[in-house]
């Protein structure tokens, strides 16, 4: 995910990496929902859980917006060049809604 912000182009997008990462961060919002809370070290244990939940979100949010931002920068390229197999679908939705 590192590496999307820092190349200079738009690079393949990372259906299994961003599908794992959506799905580990449902299952551990599940768990911290369902979690009996008993004594003081749980608490502390389960506040861990929600700042590391929510820092993984962080990344994955940037991850999308350094691509939407390309995908803007660089619309052009991409339609006339036919690169569309380096966008996920909703990328390609949102690209074509740019050009209307």
């Amino acid at each position: 995910m590192h590496n999307e912000k820092m190349a200079p182009e738009l690079l393949p997008f990372q259906f299994a990496l961003v599908e794992s990462v959506m799905r580990l961060i449902s299952s551990r919002e599940h768990m911290i929902e369902t979690k009996k809370l008993s004594d003081t070290d749980e608490r502390f244990n389960i506040n861990i859980y929600k700042m590391e939940v929510e820092r993984v979100k962080f990344v994955m949010k940037s991850y999308l917006r350094a691509r939407l931002a390309k995908i803007e920068r660089h619309i052009v390229y991409i339609i006339e060049k036919d690169r569309s197999e380096l966008l996920s679908e909703s990328e390609k939705i949102f690209a074509f809604n740019i050009l209307e």
